[in-house]
């Protein structure tokens, strides 16, 4: 894990997922990049034209603040690992869509405020559009999650045999921490028991025959109840799903659950995309290491 990703406003949310991403770059000792975008405003002329304005005084002033946060990080960890920081202006997505490519980021860590259905409650919505297009894993640390550990990963699969690509990412990303990593299958009522673990099984061990994971399947009366329980029970760390590029985030775990469905979680929930970023594109946004 080389460069950490890290979003933030100065929210309380943000700063817990800082919390978590410093945890992560110091025991990889990998870079930290701490991230501030400032939308564009758009502004309507005397002749009734619409442009963006820019405005320098105001990113020169979040970067300041950026620089004093990473200054801080840099000294409570006594420099062990670098920290540098990019203020841009412009949409979210894009700017740091860009950033994860020219900067070869291994892993983006977003905080998360909660809301009022399935998806906010579990990851938030600003975090959840980003899921959906982000070109690499990222971790979405909701407020309750206090402590950050990677030593136990649970997988959430359908089974339908694509999963080579997301399980290469995540025990790449995974490595340095020496992750156990469990793939689950929740079945719900009126679905049979297939018994696809076994083939399943057989065929991920010949392709990735040196890594540690097992396989189970669980029955359950619905699939969020499933993964909830298996989380409890058996004290993952990490909830980590496949972003597929043809589905919403709501498929990732099963056609049946409801965004209306309240789930309660401190567990962070890790996303990984089908395609992956594969090569580096020109820096579009001012970056600068701290000095140490």
């Amino acid at each position: 894990m080389k460069t950490i990703l890290v979003p933030t406003d100065f929210s309380d949310s943000a700063t817990n997922a800082l919390r978590a991403a410093t945890s992560l770059a110091e025991q990889t000792r990998g870079k930290l990049l701490l991230v501030h975008v400032l939308p564009l405003q758009v502004l309507t002329a005397a002749d009734g034209a619409i442009y963006e304005s820019f405005d320098p005084a105001l990113r020169d002033f979040y970067k300041d603040k950026l620089n004093d946060l990473a200054r801080l990080i840099a000294q409570e960890n006594n420099f062990r690992f670098e920290v540098e920081v990019c203020c841009g202006q412009g949409a979210f997505h894009d700017l740091v869509g860009e950033l994860i490519q020219s900067r070869q980021v291994s892993l983006v860590v977003m905080g998360t405020r909660g809301g009022g259905n399935f998806l906010d409650r579990l990851i938030g919505s600003t975090t959840t559009s980003f899921m959906k297009v982000a070109k690499c894993p990222v971790l979405a640390v909701p407020a309750k999650a206090h402590r950050i550990s990677l030593k136990k990963i649970a997988y959430a699969s359908d089974f339908t045999g694509d999963d080579q690509v997301f399980l290469q990412q995540l025990f790449a990303l995974t490595d340095p921490f020496n992750s156990e990593i469990n793939i689950i299958n929740i079945k719900t009522d009126g679905q049979a028991h297939t018994g696809a673990e076994q083939p399943m099984l057989q065929n991920l061990s010949h392709r990735f025959p040196e890594r540690k994971f097992c396989i189970a399947q669980v029955k359950a009366d619905t699939v969020t109840a499933g993964i909830k329980a298996f989380v409890s029970e058996n004290q993952v760390n990490v909830l980590a799903v496949s972003i597929h590029e043809r589905g919403l985030l709501q498929d990732l775990f099963h056609k049946s659950i409801s965004k209306e469905l309240v789930f309660e979680t401190t567990v962070p929930l890790l996303s990984i995309p089908q395609a992956p970023y594969v090569k580096s594109a020109p820096e579009t946004a001012e970056t600068a290491t701290l000095a140490t």
